[in-house]
């Protein structure tokens, strides 16, 4: 009597006494007499010979190509797989993989509160100044409010009146706005007046000197 081949081989010609290995790269995975084995799709490889079944690629590697006995190609940086890949995907917004062989559940990382990426990105960028990122993982950085300022690369805004300069600490209600002594001093909430230095403005820099109520690079002693 005649015996069907097993799993991982095959026989296309009659009047033989045995049946040959499948190839690297292709397997059949049921007793039925196969004549032929089935490559394995992209994604996936069969390692050696003689196999009844594909493995999927690791995660952070693909193949492109169906029937290879290897997944090599790894994922480059800014790019992931998570496993059985025929070919890798761009990292997601708010998220970065500076490495190659990125997976979602491996070297991708999410941006902290106050940084942002677009897809696709190795390394998170800062907020500009006037915007923020309240959350991690964040793909954007929206506009401060009307009235709020921040000097960039935070996660909150800090709400300062016409003449008032914030200063920052690690989160919202750790910040604060200090009112300076005159308006002019202080025209934005986030950095003093031209020459002028301190918590509240109120001092010059180095080689500026105050005159009518402002810091100046003229010596009062020249008028």
């Amino acid at each position: 009597a005649c015996t069907r081949c097993e799993s991982g081989k095959y026989q296309p010609s009659t009047g033989q006494t045995a049946c040959d290995d499948c190839a690297a790269g292709y397997i059949t995975n049921t007793a039925t007499a196969a004549t032929t084995c089935t490559e394995c799709e992209a994604g996936k490889y069969a390692a050696t010979a003689g196999r009844t079944a594909c493995a999927d690629c690791d995660p952070g590697y693909f193949q492109s190509v169906a029937g290879q006995p290897s997944c090599n190609d790894i994922c480059p940086a800014g790019t992931y797989s998570d496993g059985g890949a025929s070919n890798c995907s761009l990292t997601p917004a708010g998220y970065i993989t500076p490495f190659a062989g990125g997976s979602w559940n491996g070297t991708m990382e999410a941006c902290t509160e106050g940084m942002y990426s677009d897809a696709g990105s190795t390394e998170c960028t800062d907020c500009a100044k006037n915007t923020f990122a309240e959350s991690r993982a964040s793909p954007t950085c929206p506009k401060c409010p009307d009235d709020e300022v921040s000097p960039g690369a935070l996660g909150f805004c800090v709400e300062c009146g016409t003449g008032q300069m914030a200063t920052f600490g690690a989160s919202e209600q750790q910040s604060q706005c200090i009112t300076c002594l005159y308006e002019a001093h202080c025209p934005d909430g986030l950095k003093c007046r031209n020459g002028h230095k301190g918590a509240a403005c109120q001092a010059c820099e180095n080689g500026w000197f105050m005159l009518n109520d402002l810091c100046t690079r003229e010596h009062p002693a020249d008028f």
